[in-house]
């Protein structure tokens, strides 16, 4: 694997505006995007300026740059990647890094989804992990995708920097894929809104030990950066493979009380 994967989340774009909007009062906005794909909303004047943000904050922390440079092929993502500003950066579009898929419930206001989906939205709460809207993909299947990708790195860029600019949802499957998350895990991740992607956010993972230089085989540490909004970076944590006894087994499955 490489040594470094970084991982980007586009800059704010027309649907989170729109969806911003809608919630308060305003469905005007997402109607008039429902009428394209998702995949062609561009960046509004704040994603501009997050995507230049961050840009700024991967220049200063990697001056050496990057040894491969992907990118999700919604316009969004394309567009954060161009306005990052990374010297010589040669982009390439990798259709592994594309948002996960809503299905059915695409670019419908929030109001429809739970008029026409009330109970499959209830579902959703119980086992995000595994949920699937209709006709759309679960994130264990986004997860599942990106094995691809992660391959691919192996051999393209191994012991090098690569630098992926994608979505929120597909950084939480990253997440899930990389450290071994449980459904769990991922359940009382997904649910903290400290913990949410936020636009232009940055994640790091390496296998390079930040104070002894000491690599390892595989990603080890994390950090995240949010330039726009310090409070939200982390530091620094470690990260590692899950293994479980038998009785650690039995712990996992004792959380789920049987049906009486």
């Amino acid at each position: 694997m490489p040594l470094d994967v970084v991982l980007v989340r586009h800059g704010e774009s027309e649907g989170n505006e729109a969806v911003r909007r809608e919630r308060a009062g305003d469905d005007s906005m997402l109607r008039r995007l429902s009428e394209r794909h998702s995949s062609f909303w561009r960046l509004t004047d704040e994603g501009v300026e997050q995507a230049e943000s961050s840009g700024a904050w991967l220049r200063d922390a990697f001056p050496d740059g990057f040894d491969r440079h992907y990118t999700s092929e919604y316009v969004r993502a394309m567009e954060t990647a161009a306005r990052l500003g990374l010297p010589e950066a040669e982009w390439m579009i990798h259709p592994g890094l594309r948002e996960r898929s809503w299905g059915d419930l695409d670019r419908m206001t929030e109001h429809e989804r739970h008029e026409h989906y009330a109970a499959q939205l209830a579902d959703k709460a119980a086992s995000p992990f595994y949920w699937r809207p209709p006709n759309g993909e679960s994130i264990a299947e986004v997860s599942y995708r990106l094995l691809g990708l992660l391959d691919r790195l192996g051999h393209d860029c191994a012991a090098g920097r690569a630098v992926l600019v994608c979505h929120g949802e597909l950084i939480g499957a990253f997440r899930a894929q990389l450290e071994d998350l449980s459904q769990r895990d991922f359940h009382r991740w997904s649910t903290d809104p400290g913990e949410k992607i936020a636009n232009g956010e940055i994640i790091h993972y390496t296998r390079r030990h930040p104070e002894t230089g000491e690599v390892t085989e595989r990603f080890a540490w994390r950090r995240s950066a949010a330039p726009q909004g310090q409070s939200r970076s982390q530091p620094w944590s470690a990260i590692g493979l899950r293994r479980y006894d038998a009785s650690g087994l039995m712990a996992a499955v004792e959380e789920t009380p049987p049906v009486t």
